[in-house]
């Protein structure tokens, strides 16, 4: 019997999310043939934080048409199976939920992590900031902390975790008194206090205005970045051969940018792919965009 591979994608509802969902299947499945050499199952883990939406968008996965052409569902011969469960990252207790279930329902542990969940909250005052950490940074942040004991139980060299940021959170777009600490800080401790302190800074004009002055998501995005070089850094994660990336998937149209952006979620999920499942030559702790590591 083949052995299962799990990934897990947050806010994969609508948007990039979605469309990574389909390309992983697409990319990933192909139909079992009547031999011994087959390829291990692929479970797909389709999370959202609005249980109808996230089963709304389940169905419509399953009755997609190039899924459905290319046989990678099939009850008979299909190596891809694609599952919802609601998970909202900014509650502690549905990610313990979560993270309880997989316990139970796979303990050997899963594979990928792609966190894609995010928001992008307009205005320059403390709520957007406020908003954009505790959902991009603080829950990102806890829902990997939960899940890095599952992923730990997978051979070394097998596990990855993926950071859907952006090229707003680039530490070079940033006042160089504070680029150079997003470039320094090497532990998660650290990465959390510049979060908290931008978040004090935004009540303080003089202070915002000497560093902390970009947008609440830029703030936040670039937490996730500098989170996801501090995690590669970990010595228990690089002892498992964990491979840790961020990503930039681009000016993507879907509802966060009023659907202006220049490319579609079907183009802009390519790097999200290569990623999880792609051949990235080992290497972790870096930031991607358009498939190809970019400077930050």
């Amino acid at each position: 019997m083949p052995t299962e591979k799990i990934i897990i994608i947050t806010g994969a509802n609508k948007g990039i999310g979605y469309a990574t969902v389909k390309r992983i299947a697409l990319t990933y499945g192909k139909p079992l043939v009547q031999d011994e050499t087959h390829e291990d199952r692929l479970l797909i883990y389709l999370t959202a934080r609005n249980p109808e939406k996230g089963t709304k968008a389940l169905n419509k996965l399953l009755g997609d048409a190039d899924l459905e052409r290319s046989g990678v569902l099939s009850q008979d011969q299909g190596t891809v199976e694609i599952a919802f469960h609601q998970l909202d990252i900014t509650s502690p207790s549905s990610i313990a939920q979560f993270t309880a279930f997989l316990r139970e329902k796979h303990p050997g542990g899963i594979d990928v992590l792609i966190n894609n969940a995010g928001v992008y909250p307009l205005g320059s005052g403390i709520k957007p900031l406020n908003l954009a950490l505790s959902t991009n940074y603080h829950g990102t942040l806890n829902l990997t902390k939960a899940l890095l004991p599952l992923l730990y139980l997978r051979p070394s060299g097998t596990a990855r975790i993926v950071n859907v940021a952006s090229t707003f959170g680039k530490f070079s777009r940033f006042p160089p008194n504070i680029s150079k600490r997003l470039f320094a800080a090497i532990t998660i401790d650290e990465i959390t206090a510049l979060m908290d302190e931008a978040r004090r800074a935004r009540v303080d004009r003089k202070t915002c205005k000497m560093g902390w002055n970009q947008s609440a998501y830029a703030i936040s995005k670039a937490g996730v970045i500098a989170m996801s070089r501090a995690l590669a850094g970990d010595p228990d994660v690089k002892s498992k051969g964990m491979l840790v990336n961020a990503c930039c998937p681009g000016w993507t149209r879907t509802d966060m940018t009023f659907w202006m952006g220049r490319r579609s979620a079907e183009e802009a999920c390519g790097t999200v792919v290569l990623l999880a499942l792609g051949d990235v030559e080992g290497r972790t702790g870096l930031f991607w965009k358009d498939c190809r590591v970019c400077e930050l």
